[in-house]
């Protein structure tokens, strides 16, 4: 459990006055565009979380990180060894967390979306990690990894499907629940 505290610790958004100046900007702007484009409530206040967890994603990812002097690739697939082979404690729990990552927006997403929803949700979360890694490589913020590019796009699939399923139990219980109804009204 140490290990897990310490992935966690290590990999907790740590923010500083001008990533919070950043982030109070342009959540005001995403707000008003949001705003602009007939979002309301329920939908506004759903972009606005997917917003905001998107952006501490990109602080974990990219800003929280020292630029090394070279670029790091690893694109040998090694999920496999550091989740069942190694018996790397720390190495585990860090593959595990990437694959939690992006679960979060595979939960917020479907709820916003009506048709694909899991397509676009996945088709998201694969381009939110290529964004991350390839500017990982290219200002040597991080390491290129496709072990990174597979968990974060799985987990972001997961999240989604998860929540569809979810809405769907919750629409066939509705449904058979007023279909109850109809069939024996109370007198």
């Amino acid at each position: 459990m140490d290990s897990f505290l310490q992935v966690f610790s290590d990999t907790s958004p740590h923010w500083n006055a001008q990533i919070a100046v950043w982030f109070a900007l342009s959540f005001g702007i995403v707000f008003a565009v949001a705003a602009l484009c007939g979002a309301r409530k329920f939908k506004l206040a759903g972009v606005m979380l997917l917003y905001a967890y998107v952006y501490n994603v990109l602080v974990t990812t990219l800003l929280m990180r020292e630029p090394v002097p070279y670029e790091r690739c690893t694109l040998e697939i090694n999920i496999y060894k550091y989740l069942f082979e190694q018996e790397n404690e720390y190495q585990f729990y860090y593959e595990l967390l990437n694959l939690f990552l992006l679960m979060p927006i595979g939960w917020f997403m479907p709820v916003l979306l009506k048709k694909h929803a899991v397509l676009k949700t996945t088709l998201f979360g694969i381009a939110l990690t290529l964004f991350i890694e390839i500017t990982q490589l290219k200002t040597h913020l991080g390491e290129f990894q496709t072990d990174d590019l597979i968990l974060n796009s799985l987990g972001c699939f997961i999240g989604a499907v998860t929540i569809t399923a979810v809405g769907a139990v919750f629409k066939a219980v509705r449904k058979t629940a007023e279909k109850h109804k109809r069939q024996y009204p109370r007198r």
